[in-house]
């Protein structure tokens, strides 16, 4: 009968638990240089905060792993969302955790509790596809097709970008901060822009870059972009010109979901087909025969230890190079 009644315990806190949304030891599965998290699925974006923390989120909603010691929370409608189903994750300067949500707005988390913005409240549109959080404390919301494009809060107003003052394409599919604080960013079909501040500069086919189709791009810390095209391999520029790279270069794949750049200097890419690893003068690749989870990749972040982690078709693989 003792046993009983411990098995009863151990069944009712598991499900406290759950109810809170908080799972300690989530499955986590270790090859060499390699950690697995099956059990984050349907992720769409991630993002670390300044202490290691990865943030997730997707149809399911907002998770917070915690890889030191494998604790899981998980956040809901039910917990303070908007909406549970999110597209895409952001850490703020600041530590606040930026959420956009689909056709829901975007949310906040400042650590205790989740702030709201919706549509009629500041923002244009609604179904957000990307954001960006900037050192001088103001954050960018890039949008679907529809009302707005891209808009920008400074913390107590709005400011719309579309067609009409600038922008050369109402969806904003990707965006990062370069480090002399101007804001890239990646249109669905109309190429990359970058703006100062004050005026917009967009560059396509005719300035170099491999398409105007894009799905992602990123800036390194020496200024460089990099973007990742839908099928035409990824482009670098330089400040001065546009240098294209594809298979013929060592890429695994010229469709490319997405693209990360590294404090050492190098560039991860994500495929189809698994992803690349350039560091400037040799290309790597890495799928599921090197021990990648699965080999279509739609996102990358990069941890501050140096791990870089990748969403998979079947969850999350984070790599940790020897020497970091």
């Amino acid at each position: 009968m003792e046993k009983v009644r411990q098995k009863l315990f151990l069944f009712f806190l598991m499900l406290t638990l759950a109810v809170a949304g908080c799972v300690s030891s989530p499955e986590a599965l270790f090859e060499p240089g390699w950690t697995h998290y099956k059990d984050i699925t349907l992720a769409r974006d991630l993002s670390f905060d300044q202490s290691g923390c990865l943030w997730a989120v997707g149809y399911r909603g907002v998770v917070m792993l915690d890889p030191r010691t494998g604790s899981l929370v998980r956040y809901t409608a039910e917990d303070g969302l908007s909406r549970t189903a999110a597209w895409c994750v952001e850490v703020a300067p600041d530590g606040r955790i930026w959420v956009g949500l689909r056709r829901a707005g975007a949310c906040s988390f400042d650590g205790e509790e989740w702030a709201s913005y919706a549509a009629g409240e500041g923002l244009v549109n609604d179904d957000i596809s990307s954001i960006t959080a900037c050192t001088d404390g103001t954050v960018w919301f890039g949008t679907k097709e529809g009302k707005g494009g891209l808009e920008r809060y400074d913390g107590s107003g709005w400011t719309i970008f579309t067609k009409e003052n600038g922008l050369a394409e109402r969806y904003v599919v990707d965006m990062a901060e370069a480090p002399d604080g101007k804001l890239w960013l990646a249109t669905y079909s109309k190429g990359v822009g970058c703006f100062d501040g004050a005026t917009w500069k967009f560059y396509t086919e005719t300035d170099g870059l491999a398409s105007g189709w894009i799905q992602a791009l990123d800036v390194a810390s020496d200024g460089t972009v990099w973007v990742a095209t839908t099928s035409s391999g990824v482009s670098r520029f330089d400040g001065t010109r546009w240098k294209s790279f594809t298979v013929r270069d060592g890429l695994i794949d010229n469709t490319t979901f997405a693209i990360r750049t590294h404090t050492d200097g190098s560039v991860w890419i994500g495929t189809p087909k698994g992803v690349s690893h350039f560091d400037g003068v040799n290309w790597i690749s890495y799928t599921t025969v090197d021990g990648l989870v699965h080999n279509n990749v739609e996102q990358i972040s990069i941890a501050p230890d140096g791990t870089v982690c990748f969403v998979t078709g079947l969850g999350i693989s984070c790599l940790k190079l020897e020497g970091e």
